[in-house]
């Protein structure tokens, strides 16, 4: 028997099966662009996607780049963008017209990036430290973390080092840079537009002409799972996300579900004093959206949209009683792909029956994702991981 390789070209990329036909689809709708191939490489740190674009003779390859960057983040998830993109005048070809694959030119990542020095001391430590586990040479402030090829279990090694330094000042947790990935968000250097801003995201470019959508975090305060929507209502509207303000103030805790949609409402109303306002929310989010609207509405004000998706209800006597622990291995196995499924069992059997609130689920997840040892220890191999 003779193994002549995959027929569909599916590959494996962090952890996700990826067709890399449905990435060249996506390459070939960008103008300009006249022939295309999508390939992985191989880092340091696992497979990487590269796009390897043929420019039509009047397009400019930088504008292209940039372009077709915002085309794959606005139409794919963020596992299927490639990290590196290449301008060609033509691929290379066997005599059978087939794709040579080894005739590419190696990728280059300083020519797909604008580098940004670090500025401050704290920012060449930790630059320092990016390039050690990430294996680059040159890292800037403004340089992605994810996009360079990080991922959870490298997130965890950036956090081991820090520790590891006798004198410094770098204090940040793995959800910090979960969601401030680059440098100058994580050290607050130069503050961009999708930084917090009293309280809200700001999920995508800003646009006129329609009033803004607002995402309210599910139970875990993150807005990771409304990105894509974001991106594809780039140019359409603003999209903004309200994080669980416990995330990101550990010295605010919240005390009712009641008193978190009056903070919200009052969070909303400081960027948009007036409706019609729209407001989305997910599982938690959506019992949060509605009392959110209620709020508002009672303020006199008009919400035109209010978007639930499988809302939680409390006290519906719908939940079992290991529902929540169930979402909590999903999540976990999530952001950390290959991690025990006894360690997440240990975390849920040392947690009372109840449901927990979000300020025990903030502990759970810290004592799951930060404890070095014990990663150290018992988690999946990385090699594991990635084969």
């Amino acid at each position: 028997m003779e193994y002549m390789g995959r027929a569909d070209h599916q590959v494996k990329v962090r952890g996700f099966r990826i067709e890399l036909g449905e990435i060249e689809a996506r390459a070939r709708e960008i103008p300009g662009v006249s022939d295309v191939a999508i390939v992985t490489h191989e880092t340091s740190n696992g497979h990487q996607l590269v796009a390897y674009l043929v420019a039509d003779e009047e397009a400019d390859n930088d504008r292209l780049v940039r372009f077709a960057r915002r085309h794959f983040e606005a139409h794919l998830p963020d596992y299927m963008v490639p990290a590196h993109m290449m301008v060609l005048t033509a691929l290379p070809r066997m005599v059978n017209g087939k794709l040579d694959q080894s005739a590419l030119p190696e990728p280059r990542l300083d020519e797909n990036r604008e580098h940004v020095a670090p500025s401050t001391p704290e920012a060449r430590q930790l630059a320092e430290i990016w390039q050690e586990v990430l294996g680059i040479e040159r890292i800037g402030e403004t340089d992605n973390f994810f996009e360079l090829g990080g991922d959870s279990l490298l997130s965890l090694k950036v956090l081991s080092r820090v520790r590891a330094l006798k004198e410094t000042t770098l204090d940040f947790k793995l959800r910090d840079l979960m969601q401030k990935p680059t440098i100058s968000g994580l050290l607050g250097l130069g503050e961009s537009s999708d930084a917090l801003l009293d309280g809200v995201v700001m999920l995508n470019g800003e646009s006129q002409g329609q009033s803004p959508l607002f995402c309210v975090h599910a139970g875990m305060g993150t807005l990771y799972d409304y990105q894509p929507l974001a991106r594809r209502l780039q140019g359409v509207c603003t999209v903004y996300g309200l994080p669980c303000r416990m995330l990101t103030d550990p010295q605010h805790c919240d005390t009712s579900l009641e008193a978190m949609a009056h903070d919200y409402a009052a969070t909303i109303r400081s960027l948009q004093p007036h409706g019609p306002y729209r407001i989305l929310g997910w599982s938690l989010g959506g019992t949060l959206a509605a009392m959110i609207a209620a709020r508002l509405e009672k303020q006199g004000q008009e919400v035109n949209l209010l978007a639930l998706v499988d809302p939680y209800i409390p006290g519906s006597g719908q939940k079992s009683v290991d529902s929540w622990q169930e979402d909590f291995a999903a999540y976990a196995s999530v952001i950390l792909p290959g991690i025990p499924s006894e360690m997440v069992a240990n975390i849920n059997n040392a947690t009372p029956h109840e449901e927990p609130g979000e300020a025990e689920l903030a502990i759970m997840l810290e004592r799951l994702l930060a404890s070095d040892e014990s990663y150290g220890r018992k988690v999946m191999p990385l090699w594991a991981v990635r084969n």
